[in-house]
Order: structure tokens, then sequence, then C-alpha cells
């Protein structure tokens, strides 16, 4: 999956980009998300269009804000957002829900996308609804927070930390948990996780673009998380037979409806795995490369 278009809509509303100087500004109808971004060509840098939104609309008004290209070819840091967004944050009383790193392959590969720790957005936010992190390197340390319902990361590879964080803090509120692991999976980082103990109210886990999705299929066979789940997402990595059968011998799985896109699943195993769940919707198999390995969708 490349990405190739800006978002149009997050958080069920339009984006709206923060204009030029120069330009117009925009009066939107009805809630919209905000999209700020070091223009490609100017002399602004991402700093300064955020300021430049501060200073035109109330930020107690913006629910919803998309951080696009913060001049990641610049040398620009993803910290240096993060802590603009932590200052702002006294400001930014309504923001529910926050995209960070909606960078086009254009602008930047996903694996060129570099994070680091963004635990002081969860703590300056303590009402934030949804958060969605584009590129590498996330991770935070174990906390709690009391409101967060839907967490994404897409990444070519995520910090096992990232997941041992979910896993040993507390968020009672995560409805929705959707990873892209990459090929540095580790499975002791998903014991505490799959556990279920720190997301009492997940009902859909996707862990997706994993390179060793038949031992994450094992580990969910028998994992007590599974049976408080309704949708379990295992697209964009690397399910074969060895999983499928895994998830076939383990726990019922007749109240799930699983998801596999880009997958190496057999026919057979696929009938399967659709008689035991509630919906099966397993499509895009792909074929071993000539030199009999599989791949995940994403590597760069």
């Amino acid at each position: 999956m490349s990405f190739v278009d800006h978002l149009e809509e997050f958080a069920d509303r339009p984006v709206v980009p923060v204009p030029l100087p120069s330009e117009l500004w925009p009066v939107p109808e009805g809630p919209h998300a905000w999209r700020v971004e070091a223009p490609y060509e100017g002399d602004f840098s991402w700093a300064e269009m955020f300021a430049r939104l501060l200073g035109h609309v109330d930020p107690a008004g913006i629910e919803a804000l998309v951080v696009g290209d913060w001049g990641v070819s610049e040398g620009v840091e993803s910290g240096d957002v993060v802590a603009a967004l932590v200052e702002a944050a006294d400001r930014l009383t309504g923001l529910r829900a926050l995209f960070l790193g909606d960078l086009i392959y254009e602008e930047c590969e996903l694996a060129w996308i570099e994070h680091d720790d963004i635990g002081a957005l969860l703590t300056a936010y303590p009402r934030l609804e949804e958060l969605v992190v584009r590129g590498s390197g996330v991770t935070f340390a174990p906390t709690r927070h009391e409101h967060l319902r839907s967490f994404t990361v897409e990444a070519c590879d995520l910090r096992a930390t990232l997941i041992e964080a979910l896993g040993a803090g507390s968020y009672p509120a995560l409805e929705v948990l959707d990873l892209w692991i990459g090929a540095a999976y580790l499975p002791a980082s998903t014991e505490a996780l799959f556990d279920g103990t720190s997301v009492p109210a997940l009902r859909h886990l996707g862990l997706l673009n994993c390179a060793a999705a038949d031992t994450v299929a094992a580990q969910l066979s028998t994992a007590p998380l599974v049976a408080q789940l309704r949708s379990l997402d295992l697209s964009m990595g690397t399910l074969g037979d060895e999983g499928a059968e895994a998830l076939l011998l383990g726990q019922p799985l007749t109240h799930l409806k699983l998801r596999a896109n880009h997958h190496f699943v057999s026919e057979e195993l696929v009938e399967r795995l659709t008689a035991a769940t509630d919906v099966c919707n397993f499509a895009d198999r792909q074929k071993e490369s000539h030199s009999g390995g599989r791949y995940i969708e994403v590597s760069e």
C-alpha cells in the first residue's frame, strides 16, 4: 500500500488545509479537521503554519487536527511537532482526534517517517479519543488514558516497547486498536496485551503488515483477549496455513468477523475458517516469491 493522496476525511470530518498567508482563509461549514503542513514551496515552517491556525480560529473549537509534512526532508524532527502540540494543549481544549504524519510517498516513504516517544501527547490531551500515527519509532511508557477509544499506528517496523506499553498500561475506553507490525516482531511483547486486562473495552484488533503472522495467529488461538473481540484483522501480512490451522484448533471463533486481505492461506483453509467464524473476509491471496518466501504488503 502506497499513500498516494493526503487525507480528505478524518474523524468523520472533511479535512481543510490551513492556507498560506497569500491565500484567502476558508470558511468551512459544519465539523471539519484542520490540516497543518509546511508548504512544499514557500518560506513558512510547520510551526508558523500551526501558529497561523491558532491565531485565526478559536483553538478551543478545534476538534480534529491532521499533521502533515513538518519539514521531514529539511531535517525537522517529529519531536518538535509533538512539543508544539503539547505546548498548545491549554488552548486546544476541544481536541478529540489527532492524525500525526499525513505524508504521502512523494514526500517521504513510510519507512523513513521517524517518530520517538509520543507519551507527552497522551498526558497533555487526556480527553483525546482518536489517535493515528503514521511512521516508525512510535513508543510511550505504560500509562492510563481514560478516553482514548481508537488508536492506530501505520508502520513498517513497530517497536516492541509500544506493544508492551499497551499491555502494561490501562486504556479502559479503547475499542479499536490497529497496529502495523512489520518485520521486527517479538512474541513476548504481546503477552500482556493478549491477556486483555489493560484493554477491557477492546472490540476490534488489527495486527497488520506482520511478517510473523502465523506466530501471531498461534498466540491468539489461546489468548483471553479474543473472547471479548468482535473483529480481528490479520491483513497485509504473511498469514498462511500454519496460522489458519492454529486459529481453527484454538478457542471458538463463532463470534468473530475475521479479515485477512493479502494472505497466503489455501482455499481449503479459508473455507474452514468461513465455517468457523461469524464473517470471514479473505481476499488478495498471494503467491510465495520464487525464493519460497512470503512478504508483507508494506516494507518501505
